[in-house]
């Protein structure tokens, strides 16, 4: 009887460990099943392929804005931005595999699609580019053809990186038909922070080209930090990034949801020490290399780096028309949205605590926009082809972006959405 006891106990123990055990499993299957379910009726069925993406998409900037030694790669192996002599800088020397599109799998009677602009359209050149495709192959002026969609935007990119890239490509003698350039949002609020931070408005956007040009030999203490703090929301992201792989949350609408959530945590954080890391003057800049930086000397005062850049903006899109006209090549120009471009979206509530991480990305969308419209209507007038999206999520209640200018996947479809119906039909029988 006493010996018996013992083993009565351990066996009550077990039990209720197996029942508890077996209790979390039913538990996380009805949460995942009720996670499922909730997506479908919110109408965003549950993703793995998006989620990855989107897991993706928050990931990036969270690495490319810290600085840190040259030639150094990221954490999970990807290049850091390096040093482009015609566009200043990129992170791959072939993004959205464009050159190799030409030099190994073109056919003669291919519809070639070119897509340029910053991260916005490379986003969605990536998530829409089936779509956007799809919708081409439908016309019957391209009954006959097969469509290929190319993306060769390329993040933080803007005016007149696009015309440079453009250039650059024909210079191999390579000839899409269409070309579909997508931006207006880093030409107005990335200016401003240029120049908030005493580099040219036309310079490429700040934090990518200083990261390649400034002398890394010494930094001050308060820049230290922040570099460290940088580093170490890296790793955690990467760690992240690692734990969901092994684990496969992202097969799992509620592990991808947790994921996700952590991400946005960390992205707002990188939001922080962006802005303070930018906030920081260089004082031990050599002059050569703060020449490098800072360009050329320009109006500082806020309305005339506005104007700049818009003149910017419209001059090189006229290039651009140029470029293509003289080789028989269609082209296209769409503003794309912008959050705090007022009267552009109404807020959600996830949209009205979406913070900046500088003043310029709400004062360069709220100041530049109207100007970039004004300008689109003088392209036009032209006749220019221009298309302004910049109210296509005028009447939209829902949640679509992330930031002050990317959008979540359902974002993306709306303003792919958008952009098709709005394509003036016109082009493709010229």
């Amino acid at each position: 009887m006493t010996e018996a006891r013992p083993t009565s106990r351990r066996s009550r123990i077990l039990k209720r460990a197996l029942v508890s055990l077996v209790a979390l499993v039913v538990s996380l299957l009805l949460a995942e099943g009720g996670m499922r379910l909730w997506l479908q009726f919110k109408g965003r069925p549950f993703d793995a392929q998006a989620q990855r993406r989107e897991m993706r998409k928050l990931l990036s900037p969270i690495a490319q804005f810290v600085p840190t030694p040259i030639g150094e790669t990221l954490a999970d192996g990807a290049p850091r931005p390096i040093l482009q002599p015609f566009y200043a800088s990129e992170q791959e020397h072939d993004s959205g595999g464009v050159l190799s599109y030409f030099r190994e799998r073109a056919r003669p009677r291919d519809f070639v699609i070119l897509m340029l602009g910053g991260s916005v359209a490379a986003e969605l050149g990536g998530r829409q580019s089936s779509a956007i495709r799809g919708h081409f192959q439908g016309l019957t002026a391209l009954a006959d053809r097969r469509v290929v969609f190319l993306s060769g935007a390329h993040p933080a990119h803007k005016q007149p990186q696009q015309l440079n890239r453009l250039g650059f490509l024909l210079a191999f003698g390579y000839r899409p038909d269409l070309v579909i350039v997508l931006d207006g949002f880093n030409e107005t609020a990335l200016a401003a922070e240029n120049a908030q931070y005493l580099v040219h408005p036309l310079w490429p956007t700040g934090p990518a080209w200083s990261a390649v040009v400034e002398d890394q030999r010494a930094m001050p203490p308060e820049l230290l930090e922040l570099t460290i703090a940088g580093l170490e929301l890296r790793r955690r992201s990467s760690a992240l990034a690692l734990a969901t792989h092994r684990l496969k949350l992202d097969r799992s609408a509620l592990g991808s949801q947790f994921v996700l959530w952590r991400l946005a945590s960390m992205s707002r954080e990188r939001l922080s020490l962006q802005t303070e890391l930018g906030r920081l003057a260089r004082p031990d800049l050599d002059e050569r290399a703060l020449r490098q930086i800072r360009g050329a000397d320009y109006d500082p005062e806020w309305s005339s780096v506005l104007d700049l850049s818009v003149r910017a903006w419209a001059e090189c899109s006229r290039s651009l028309r140029a470029l293509c006209e003289s080789r028989s090549v269609a082209y296209v120009h769409c503003l794309q949205p912008a959050l705090f471009d007022m009267g552009s979206k109404p807020f959600s509530k996830e949209e009205s605590q979406i913070q900046n991480p500088h003043t310029s990305w709400l004062e360069g969308a709220r100041d530049g926009y109207p100007r970039l419209r004004a300008a689109g209507l003088e392209l036009v007038a032209e006749g220019l082809r221009f298309v302004d999206l910049s109210r296509a999520f005028a009447d939209v209640q829902e949640t679509l972006y992330v930031d002050p200018c990317h959008f979540n996947p359902r974002g993306n479809e709306l303003l792919a959405r958008a952009l098709l119906d709005g394509f003036p039909p016109e082009v493709l029988t010229r």
